[in-house]
């Protein structure tokens, strides 16, 4: 911490910020791993919620209540417990399997011009879009 300033309690709060979360660092890893997962699979809406859970419902929540009594120790405390919880919550979605379902080859899209032109009518077999 002291390459980026020399003032103590610039190096403490850094100190301390890498004494908390340094060590969750791997959940964070297998959080994005699961997400990534799920939008892979064609399941954006839930990599987006469990997101959305992990840090609106958990992370600053639990760090507007723990930094009164504990200082910017709570918001470091909020930092590790979001981490482990956003890797356990993906796990746990990701154990349900229900992201299997998600299909990524519907019905193929006519080429482009496949209907008919101008000046042309189109026949019984040639899909026509309303």
């Amino acid at each position: 911490m002291a390459i980026f300033s020399d003032d103590p309690e610039v190096v403490e709060v850094g100190r301390l910020f890498l004494r908390y979360v340094a060590p969750t660092f791997g959940f964070t890893g297998v959080f994005h791993a699961y997400k990534g997962g799920f939008r892979g699979a064609g399941r954006t809406l839930t990599a987006a919620v469990v997101s959305i859970a992990v840090l609106g419902a958990i992370r600053v929540p639990f760090a507007w209540v723990a930094s009164g009594p504990l200082g910017y120790e709570g918001v470091w405390l909020a930092f590790t417990v979001s981490n482990v919880a956003g890797a356990a919550i993906g796990y746990l979605w990701y154990a349900r399997g229900r992201w299997r379902g998600a299909d990524l080859t519907g019905p193929e899209a006519p080429p482009a011009g496949a209907g008919a032109g101008a000046g042309e009518v189109a026949d019984a077999e040639t899909p026509v879009d309303d």
